[in-house]
């Protein structure tokens, strides 16, 4: 239980400082991660522009996933490499992701309704 809410809070936070960064434009990536900036879009920017992204990446990967369709593990994959590269600017904020940091990434972050919809919805 208490692993459970570590991971939690830690997400949160994490999650949280990234919408921080994205609105004010502070990533480093100059790209956002849990929004876009295309009014209408509900697909991070970040997802668009997976292969240009200037982070150590494995582009075999993403574009694998991206033909394969499958988002969620793409934004995932990008934002895991996104936040253990924030490691060098805010290391306190965004530790390197631990293995069962990663396994308990939350699920379903792309849906409509999910957490991170909400918190990117400025309507």
């Amino acid at each position: 239980n208490r692993v459970m809410e570590e991971v939690a809070y830690t997400w949160f936070n994490r999650f949280t400082a990234l919408r921080f960064m994205e609105v004010n434009e502070y990533l480093p990536t100059k790209v956002r991660v849990l929004s876009s900036t295309n009014t209408g879009s509900s697909e991070p920017d970040m997802m668009k522009e997976a292969l240009s992204l200037d982070l150590d990446l494995d582009k075999e990967y993403i574009y694998e996933l991206k033909m394969n369709n499958n988002s969620e593990e793409l934004f995932k994959y990008l934002l895991i490499k996104h936040c253990n590269d924030l490691n060098r600017y805010m290391p306190f904020m965004f530790e390197t992701i631990d293995d069962y940091t990663e396994i308990l990434f939350p699920e379903g972050l792309l849906a409509t309704d999910s957490f991170i919809r909400q918190m990117a919805n400025t309507e």
